[in-house]
């Protein structure tokens, strides 16, 4: 039985002592766990110094493993050679924890955090799921893809009909990898233009049939009506035939007798149809079928789009393997981003035979549907503010004190824990602007960038404490803005 003792924080205590609990019973007899709190409410702010301090009155030779935060900023390396013990960084997240238990200690690391170990153990994962799952794929073959019968694996189709100029759509495409590219009556001109693409396979509508530079290299003609099948159905091509009503698939498939170049594409155009077209269209085993999701998540006034994590949960179980996504109007940027990480959290979970965990907060990104666009008026000079070089200028903590920042919602206030020669002071208040008043009343800071460091940190607190969000000082409130060159 390998021993292992938890380092947390007084805070974390509890929270962590509960969740141990829970654990033991589902590793009963390989763990014995100890957890031990140190005095600091937030164990992250903790220095080398304090860290180092408390461990030499800790027995950690006694133990295999000792497990610290992962959002410590402390390498343990040295610490662990010399105490002659394992010591590794845990998630940030204390309900990731089963997850470190199950993919072994041993494969954490004293400096690395355990969430960047978690990360890339689940691309490894990803790709077993996907080769398993395309081992064992049954349905229409598309140039050197299966499009199944029923998901996994789902393929993402995209529709090239964008706002954004060829250059970045070009880029954006590259990094994202989409299955297959939907070519518009009015991007078509775009392709021939961009010989990049000829990796990927093409769908084009029937109107551009007649252009043989584009339609020899098309695999999919889509948009079809039911009608249309008799002038196409002997031709190369798959076809995508739109379906308003699921009983049309049972006729089709009577009339061509079990069709193996027809996806059946499912237009759906209300909210009130939705789950009856799923689920009359499931029952259709041996049909591959598809559908546009952002048809449908445009028809929804929601400026999030953890909408589409919900909606290919629901293509899942209705036996939906081709995803069309289309990003025609602004609050539909970045969907494709948001398909692909869906599909992969799906394949994941389907894999590993487990219900997705916090599918939609992982895609959680709140935008407006508009941008506008403000004039600022003339300029005598353009300064570039780079943020390579902001994080190669030294930071100098201020001569007068540190602030400690959190957001109290059980009291509905701020609280600003100031520290440094002029004692312990705690301030409370409801907004950014009383705590900052009272900071410049007190004169608690010393110098300009703490003062802007300030008015950020209490700015964030401030919009956490009126949306009820939880607040880490020096964390970002929301995910990042997508971007095409994050990794």
């Amino acid at each position: 039985m390998k021993k292992v003792l938890i380092i947390t924080s007084r805070k974390a205590y509890p929270i962590l002592q509960e969740a141990i609990n829970e654990l033991k019973q589902q590793i009963v007899g390989e763990y014995a766990i100890d957890v031990k709190e140190l005095p600091i409410d937030v164990i992250s702010l903790a220095t080398s110094e304090f860290l180092e301090y408390h461990f030499e009155k800790l027995y950690l030779s006694s133990y295999d493993y000792v497990i610290v935060p992962g959002t410590v900023k402390h390498d343990f390396r040295q610490l662990s050679e010399k105490r002659g013990v394992k010591i590794v960084k845990s998630p940030s997240r204390i309900s990731l924890l089963k997850t470190m238990f199950l993919i072994g200690l041993d494969k954490f690391s004293p400096s690395i955090p355990g969430d960047d170990i978690i990360r890339k153990h689940l691309i490894t994962l990803l790709d077993k799921a996907r080769s398993f799952y395309l081992s064992k794929s049954k349905g229409i073959k598309v140039g050197d893809l299966i499009v199944p019968y029923h998901p996994p694996p789902f393929v993402i189709g995209f529709y090239l009909n964008h706002k954004w100029s060829s250059k970045w759509l070009k880029k954006y495409i590259q990094k994202h990898r989409p299955d297959i590219l939907y070519i518009s009556n009015e991007s078509y001109e775009q392709i021939l233009d961009n010989n990049d693409l000829d990796n990927y396979i093409l769908a084009i509508p029937p109107e551009l049939v007649r252009l043989e530079e584009i339609s020899d290299r098309a695999k999919i003609l889509y948009g079809l009506s039911s009608s249309q099948i008799r002038d196409y159905i002997d031709s190369s091509y798959i076809l995508q035939v739109n379906i308003n009503d699921p009983a049309e698939i049972r006729e089709i498939m009577e009339q061509w007798g079990e069709p193996t170049n027809i996806i059946f594409n499912l237009v759906i155009t209300s909210w009130k149809n939705i789950l009856e077209m799923l689920y009359k269209a499931k029952h259709y085993d041996k049909a591959v079928l598809s559908t546009w999701i952002t048809s449908i998540s445009s028809l929804y006034d929601l400026d999030s789009h953890s909408l589409h994590a919900f909606l290919m949960e629901l293509f899942r179980e209705a036996g939906i393997s081709l995803v069309v996504v289309a990003e025609f109007e602004e609050k539909l940027f970045w969907s494709l981003r948001e398909v692909l990480l869906s599909r992969d959290l799906l394949t994941l979970s389907s894999y590993l035979d487990i219900e997705p965990r916090d599918l939609g907060l992982d895609l959680l990104y709140i935008k407006d549907k508009e941008y506008y666009d403000i004039d600022l008026g003339r300029a005598d000079r353009v300064i570039i503010a780079e943020n390579e070089t902001a994080k190669q200028q030294r930071y100098n903590i201020d001569p007068l004190g540190i602030f400690k920042i959190k957001v109290n919602h059980s009291e509905e206030c701020i609280e600003a824990m100031y520290i440094g020669r002029k004692g312990r002071i705690l301030i409370k208040g409801k907004s950014e602007e009383s705590i900052r008043e009272i900071i410049l009343r007190e004169k608690l800071v010393s110098s300009m960038s703490h003062a802007f460091y300030l008015g950020k940190e209490l700015g964030k607190a401030e919009e956490a404490l009126r949306i009820g969000k939880n607040y880490e000082q020096e964390k970002p409130l929301f995910k990042k803005p997508y971007t095409i060159d994050e990794e």
